[in-house]
């Protein structure tokens, strides 16, 4: 229910709001990994769609979850940038990879293609076997860097 309520509150649809929760996520999910997080340190004053919050967030979840689960990972790197009103996350792992044209039984991929159609965005997924993986994610959003602590 607390997720839901973090979802739903309004002062929650900020871009730096956002980055925030998942360093938390980051912290939670990969607890006991050295976990390197890059993101803006500036305030974005703009608010994101809910819909496009959710699926951001949820995928995120569910690539942490995946690294904590299967990846056998040491190292893990998160870098979130804002460019040109598009969201970028690059999410890197040195763990056992896996062979991404092997047939899968779970449905972690597909989902995340998915949500990422529903949103616009862009998805990429490497991974080599005993290399670890890198999934990336671009979605547009719009962004203003708030000035003197004021909205533009």
């Amino acid at each position: 229910m607390k997720e839901v309520v973090w979802f739903l509150n309004p002062k929650n649809d900020s871009l730096a709001n956002i980055i925030l929760k998942m360093r938390s996520l980051a912290d939670t999910q990969l607890s006991g990994l050295d976990v390197a997080f890059d993101a803006p340190l500036e305030e974005f004053s703009d608010r994101m769609d809910l819909e496009v919050k959710r699926n951001i967030v949820l995928m995120y979840k569910e690539i942490l979850h995946n690294i904590a689960k299967h990846a056998r990972a040491t190292k893990v790197f998160i870098t979130i940038e804002v460019h040109s009103h598009r969201l970028n996350l690059v999410i890197t792992d040195n763990g056992v990879g896996f062979d991404p044209a092997a047939p899968r039984h779970g449905n972690g991929l597909s989902n995340l293609r998915s949500r990422t159609e529903q949103i616009g965005g862009e998805l990429s997924v490497t991974s080599t076997v005993g290399r670890g993986t890198t999934v990336g994610l671009v979605v547009g959003v719009k962004t203003t860097r708030a000035r003197d602590g004021m909205a533009p």
